[in-house]
């Protein structure tokens, strides 16, 4: 077996393995579905690359506090862009979300192909995914709570529910 062949074991079995968890557990739940395949998919896809993860220990951890920085600066800059151009709360949280994640798995497919020298791209790929992963778990609380709330000065233009009187 190839070491492509040997990685790509790993995606084949959770797919099957959530495929047919997904037809007997939720039937009809499209959304609940799709947040539980993502978790246990890069969980699978993770553990297949736990060697390269040991081996490049010293220099994975750099690309991750890299990733983090890359996170914590995206929301300042979008919070400043978001403040220079007027944008209501609504569209500048989505600037701020969109900034922070850069859709890493896209590419995944692609790394995986790559020769067995080039195997660690995919580790790199899946530690992007888990840094944007919890940078929108922080998100999600800070972003509405701290770093862009809505005041009845921001949002009086915007149809709103939640918006301060």
């Amino acid at each position: 077996m190839t070491a492509l062949e040997r990685q790509q074991v790993p995606i084949y079995s959770a797919t099957i393995l959530l495929g047919s968890a997904a037809r007997l557990l939720l039937p009809n739940s499209a959304a609940a579905l799709e947040a539980v395949i993502w978790p246990v998919v890069v969980l699978v896809i993770a553990a297949s690359q736990i060697r390269q993860v040991l081996d490049a220990a010293g220099d994975l951890l750099l690309v991750t506090l890299i990733f983090f920085v890359y996170v914590a600066l995206a929301a300042f800059i979008c919070r400043f862009t978001v403040w220079l151009y007027s944008l209501p709360p609504r569209q500048g949280r989505g600037v701020i979300f969109s900034t922070g994640t850069r859709n890493s798995f896209v590419v995944l497919p692609l790394a995986l192909a790559l020769p067995a020298e080039w195997q660690l791209a995919v580790t790199v790929i899946v530690i992007q995914g888990f840094v944007e992963l919890l940078g929108m778990i922080v998100f999600i609380h800070l972003v509405p709570g701290w770093l862009l709330r809505e005041t009845p000065s921001n949002c009086k233009n915007e149809k709103v529910q939640n918006c301060p009187a």
